[in-house]
């Protein structure tokens, strides 16, 4: 249940920082924002401990002023340890209304579970003025179980929340909440009688309109007029907010109803329309089926964004104003909440509370901490949150609240149900929880749906952050209010709607004035509006235009003959129109191997590939009356990117294929309309051939005939214009008929009057087949073959007849094959031609009916072709002849060469003649090719033939191989012949003479050696140019033999070896070690040891600085340096091993100086001859650097010397007075002997007279 001892409003003022209160110990408090937290401290990490008992006075700083606090945290441990029967002892918490623990004034003890986050408890002065508006809580806790409590501290004065009542002026209705506008028109808004709290403490400061249409709250400080404009059709419910000098707001909602005029949809209509000059149109227009029906929910949710602030125990709300609701009282036993949901990024889960408070101030906890550093979304954690810097705010995730859910947030952590963020911390996932609440969404019953509810956030920690960009409630749908439904009315008569009469050339119109007759006289564009005003007083508007074209003439073509009773085509003879043809593809990249077929009778079929790219434009020039046919061709890839449009004269588009699918693959055909769409019919019909309705028909009328075109575009017949053209009859003429002639490109020049058929009168004229006039007879030479026309004119009348020539021309094709093959009969000639019927390849001796003569030896051939057999009828000849390949030979060898021995040689061949495909064959099995590979062994020649697969003659060559003389390896060490072994210490130096000889006999040198190449196995390479002699030095002991290469002048290598004669001995490594390592200068006797390596067999010690010996032979020698001289003495051993090897070391050592100080402690100055003076005895300082202070008790300067030996008689200045017998300090300041070490000695004196 929930506490409520002090009324206590939605609104929480949130502070800068608040204090921190630890109830450690009793303490009291006078302050107006603290946080107290229980003595484990902030956050949720620390219980309070075991038998505590705190007590802690809390008071306003300002009299008059009341302590409030709220409970953040209530989880007292619950555990009674009491032995005594219906008593308990368990962790408890006692509130006074006092500033004492006055039992008179006690609020109340409260144990594990009496209490809940969001309970109030508040300081009364009505009940004990006495208490000054204090409160005072003492806490309790046994010895077992711990737990935590914390709560917030406030003096601001409670809220009494006023009460906001609003009005329209000039509403439509007496209550002043509800209005029918139009779009834009202005309302009036004002107050109508808001009022204050009912305790008549606070006065009102703000009045906050919230339109509800998108646009921004209008605030204002007087409680009105104010105007507003709604930018759209709907339902609007506007609220008014009063805000008190309490900083607190109304909980109640004012529903102030706009409704917004509809735009009428003007369906149906006239279209605009083209008329020509004469005709009428009627426009008609029906109101009652313009009105247009709103329907909508005019709910309001609004919701403010949060960031959550880093301060520490504080409470945060986030608010939420719902509208629109029925008084709903929320009963969850339905339940009527179905989820509250969060949308929240906070890093650390365990301390903070989550709740939610309704209008009426019931509060259900969500979240009350625990889950430890667990995070929520994706918070940033390297930095804290700046509420006005986007960039530290975190990605929000959404969680849910539901009462279906089976865990808590801590509940799911404590179950491993965490994921990783991706700012590198570990979340609850985005899903549905249940609230921690033991009331559940019960905690809201009672609770109305309208007014502002509130998130509230509770931080107990200051190291963490986060934001809330919103939250939301959802209730049951069946809470909602049923849907808005208003539909503006227009009546119809011509007070509500009219079309305006001032438009030009209406004929007559309706009583209602919602018809009109318009009949125009002028060619122009008119403008016809019609006007409807609707039952919300708004008044709209529609507009056609209709254009007057004048009329159209068409004419009739010239007037013609028709000659020799031959039918004839009347009709206008226009030139042809252009059609255009766009070819596209929708990817950008061709048709990819599509085409397709244009088919017109100017142009014929043309096969088009598509465009290059994108598109490509084609045009087509038609006729009237013809017909285009367009043939796609799926012959390549990528078919649905190609796309076809066809274009009118105009511009219109009238065919397309392919825009949506594959285009059409039947042939698809357009008629060509030339003229943009006319009818047209012609009189008399009588002797019309065919369709007297086209535009070019055929007549043939028995007399002279006028008809008459009459002709108006499609749709508008009353667009009519006529025109005529007069058919005269003409006279019989006879040109003959048409034949088919044949002549030779050779023959006899010809007369074609006598190849005309029939009886043909002779009055005509001829003409070539480009139209020329041309005389008879003509050359079939020069004549060109084609249609020749003999034509008959007479008065207006004109008949032909043809004459189809062929020329027989004989033009030959020959194609020879040459003899493939020297001196074989592989050649052959195919002749051709498109008139021959019979060959000759022997000048016309003999004839053949094939083209073909095969089994040719090369040579000259004669050749003959005829139109007839056997030679008959045209003829043509020419000569060929027929070669054949060269003979076989030799373009190149590879030429003789001196080469090493077993080094092998690459040698090629290369011939001509043949043809082409030849076998080299080689000698010494070398095989077949063009280059072969051979390793000689002594000087040798080859031999190669050349022929070819075809068998003509094969031919031979050679080429010849040698070797030199091989190089014979011989040496001697170190200028000594006949020295085969050297040998020493380590780095030994020495000298190979390089002897090797060639041809069986020695010399020095050998001319034909150009380099030798030593290679000591390991330990080093060396190459010496020609014959030339080696010196060469090794340092690391062992025996070595060495490989020689050696390379002559034609690149031959040659090879020997000196074989385990080279030894270098092992240097014995010279050390050794004193004992001590440092002598001082009154113990100068020292022992060497020798810890010398390889073996060492004589030894050689040298010794300076004055020691006895100063030179020993000894392998361990003792020697005695001088006394009391210190100094660094060097050291020098040399051994020997039994190679004679030797190596030497030095080393030093240090004879050291030792300071000695004693110092009597007493001394008797009493004239006897005993002791009569004190002084320092100091050996191995510096004499010249010596200084002696002795002081009195009191810091006094008694004695002073610079000399080590100096005496003090026990006196002080210049009198020569004894000092007081007593203690006296002395004090030596002193440099070493040897070094710039310096020693400080410190003592006590006794002088006793």
């Amino acid at each position: 249940m929930k506490y409520l001892f002090l009324l206590f409003c939605s609104i929480f003022f949130v502070l800068d920082s608040y204090g921190q209160l630890i109830m450690g110990t009793t303490f009291n408090s006078t302050t107006c924002q603290e946080t107290v937290f229980d003595s484990g401290g902030t956050g949720a990490g620390g219980p309070y401990g075991l038998n505590e008992n705190q007590t802690l006075t809390i008071c306003p700083n300002t009299p008059g002023d009341y302590i409030s606090l709220v409970w953040t945290i209530f989880s007292l441990d619950g555990t009674n340890t009491s032995t005594v029967p219906n008593t308990t002892n368990a962790d408890n918490i006692t509130i006074y209304n006092a500033a004492t623990a006055d039992p008179a004034f006690t609020l109340g003890t409260y144990y594990a579970g009496d209490l809940s986050a969001g309970d109030v408890f508040g300081a009364n002065l009505a009940l004990n003025p006495a208490g000054n508006g204090c409160l005072t809580i003492v806490f309790n806790s046994n010895n077992q179980g711990v737990g935590d409590f914390s709560c917030t501290v406030s003096c601001a004065t409670p809220c009494d929340p006023p009460n906001a009542i609003g009005m329209i002026v000039n509403a439509d209705n007496a209550a002043g909440d509800s209005i029918a506008i139009c779009v834009g028109e202005t309302v009036t808004f004002q107050d109508n009688g808001s009022t204050a709290g009912p305790s008549g403490l606070f006065t009102l400061e703000k009045w906050i309109w919230q339109w509800q249409d998108g646009t921004d709250n209008d605030t204002i400080s007087t409680g009105g007029p104010i105007t507003h404009y709604f930018s759209n059709p709907g339902e609007y419910i506007v609220q008014l907010v009063v805000l008190d000098d309490n900083g607190c707001v109304n909980s109640n909602a004012t529903d102030i109803r706009v409704y917004v005029s509809t735009y009428p949809t003007f369906i149906p209509f006239p279209f605009d329309t083209t008329l020509c000059i004469g005709e009428s149109i009627t426009l008609n227009a029906n109101p009652t089926y313009y009105d247009s029906t709103w329907s909508g929910f005019p709910l309001s949710v609004q919701n403010s964004d949060n960031c959550m602030e880093d301060v520490t125990g504080v409470v945060q709300p986030t608010p939420l104003a719902i509208t629109g609701f029925s008084n709903i009282i929320l009963d969850n036993a339905n339940p009527d909440v179905f989820s509250v949901c969060v949308d929240i990024e906070h890093s650390f889960i365990g301390d903070f509370v989550l709740q939610v408070q309704c209008p009426t101030g019931q509060i259900m906890t969500l979240h009350q901490q625990g889950g430890g550093g667990i995070d929520l979304g994706s918070p940033v954690t390297s930095s804290a949150i700046d509420c006005v810097d986007p960039t530290t705010f975190g990605v929000p995730w959404n969680y849910c609240f539901d009462a279906t859910s089976t865990e808590t947030w801590v509940q799911a952590v404590a179950n491993g149900n965490t994921v990783a963020n991706p700012n590198g911390g570990t979340s609850i996932p985005s899903g549905n929880y249940l609230p921690v609440d033991p009331l559940g969404f019960a905690a809201l019953d009672g609770c109305p749906i309208n007014g502002t509810w509130n998130l509230l956030f509770t931080d107990l920690w200051g190291g963490d952050d986060g934001s809330i960009p919103g939250w939301s409630i959802n209730f049951d749908p069946a809470l909602y209010p049923p849907a808005t439904i208003f539909t503006p009315t227009t009546g119809g008569n011509s007070d509500s709607s009219y079309w305006d009469l001032s438009s030009p050339y209406i004929a007559s119109n309706s009583a209602d004035l919602n018809t009109i007759t318009v009949t125009p006289t002028i060619a122009g564009s008119y403008d016809y509006t019609y006007f409807a005003t609707n039952n919300f007083g708004c008044t709209f508007d529609s507009t056609i235009t209709i254009t007057v074209d004048g009329l159209t003439y068409i004419s009739a073509g010239l007037d013609t003959t028709m000659c020799g009773g031959s039918p004839i085509a009347i009709g206008p003879t226009d030139d042809p129109c252009d059609y255009r043809l766009l070819l596209f593809d929708s990817f950008g990249d061709s048709w990819n191997g599509n085409t397709i077929d244009i088919t017109t009778v100017a142009g014929g079929t043309v096969n088009y590939p598509g465009p290059p790219a994108d598109s490509i434009w084609i045009t087509l020039p038609m006729t009237h009356g013809e017909t285009i046919t367009l043939d796609f061709n799926n012959t390549g890839n990528f078919i649905g990117e190609c796309e076809i449009y066809l274009y009118a004269p105009d511009g219109s588009l009238i065919y397309s294929d392919g825009v949506i699918g594959f285009p059409n693959t039947n042939p698809q055909s357009v008629v060509a309309d030339c003229y943009g769409g006319f009818n047209f019919s012609w009189t008399p019909t009588a002797n019309i051939i065919g369709n007297p309705n086209v535009v070019n028909p055929v007549v043939d009328p028995p007399v002279q005939t006028t008809y008459t075109l009459t002709s108006y575009p499609v749709g508008h017949p009353d667009c009519i214009t006529t025109d005529d053209v007069e058919v005269f009859l003409g006279p019989v003429l006879d040109p003959g008929q048409d034949t088919m002639v044949s002549f030779c490109l050779d023959g006899m020049p010809e007369d074609l009057f006598t190849h005309l058929a029939g009886t043909p009168m002779n009055t005509g004229n001829w003409f070539d087949p480009s139209g020329n006039p041309i005389a008879m007879p003509v050359d079939p030479g020069t004549m060109v073959a084609g249609l020749y026309e003999y034509r008959i004119d007479s008065l207006t009348c004109s008949l032909s007849a043809f004459v189809n020539v062929t020329i027989i021309a004989l033009p030959i094709n020959v194609v020879l094959t040459d003899v493939d093959c020297y001196t074989l009969n592989t050649g052959s000639i195919v002749l051709s031609s498109p008139s021959a019927n019979s060959y000759s390849n022997d000048g016309g001796l003999t004839f053949q009916s094939m083209m073909n003569f095969n089994g040719l030896f090369a040579g000259s051939y004669d050749l003959v072709l005829a139109s007839g057999l056997n030679g008959a009828g045209c003829t043509a000849d020419t000569t060929v002849i027929i070669g054949e390949p060269d003979p076989l030979s030799f373009t190149y060898i590879s030429p003789p060469e001196v080469i090493c021995p077993d080094e092998p040689i690459a040698l090629s061949v290369a011939g001509t003649g043949g043809n082409g495909t030849y076998t080299f064959n080689w000698s010494n099995g070398l095989g077949t090719g063009i280059a072969v590979n051979y390793v000689p062994q002594n000087t040798d020649t080859l031999f190669v033939n050349m022929s070819e697969a075809c068998g003509s003659p094969s031919i031979d060559t050679f080429v010849v191989i040698s070797t030199p003389a091989p190089i014979v390896f011989d040496y001697y060490f170190d200028n000594t012949t006949g020295k085969d072994k050297v040998e020493g210490c380590s780095e030994l130096e020495f000298i190979i003479n390089n002897v090797s000889y060639s041809n069986g006999t020695a010399q020095s040198p050998v001319s034909s050696l150009v380099s030798t190449k030593w290679d000591f196995l390991g330990n080093a390479t060396k190459t010496t140019n020609g014959a030339a002699n080696l010196e060469h030095s090794i340092e690391q002991p062992g025996i070595y033999s060495v490989s020689v290469e050696m390379t002559s002048d034609y690149g031959c290598n040659y090879y020997g070896d000196i074989n385990n004669n080279i030894e270098v001995f092992e240097l014995p490594v010279a050390k050794f070690m004193a004992s001590p390592n440092s002598l001082s200068i009154f113990s100068t006797v020292a022992t060497f040891t020798d810890l010398s390596q390889g073996d060492p067999t004589a030894w050689l010690w040298t010794f300076t600085g004055g020691p006895i010996p100063s030179s020993s032979g000894d392998q361990n020698p003792v020697i005695k340096y001088p006394e009391g001289v210190p100094g660094i003495f060097p050291i020098e051993l040399q051994v020997w091993n039994e190679n004679a090897c030797t190596d030497a070391t030095t080393g030093t050592i240090s004879v050291l100086n030792d300071v000695n100080v004693y110092a009597p402690n007493i001394f008797t100055p009493d004239g006897d001859q005993f002791n009569n003076t004190w002084r320092v005895y100091i050996d191995g300082i510096d004499v010249y650097d010596f200084h002696l202070t002795i002081y009195n008790r009191w810091g006094e300067l008694v004695f002073e010397s610079f000399d080590k030996d100096g005496e003090w008689d026990g006196t002080y200045g210049n009198n020569g007075k004894l000092v007081p017998d007593g203690n006296y300090v002395w004090i030596i300041d002193a440099k070493d002997i040897v070094n710039d070490n310096r020693y400080d000695f410190k003592g006590t004196i006794l002088m006793m007279k």
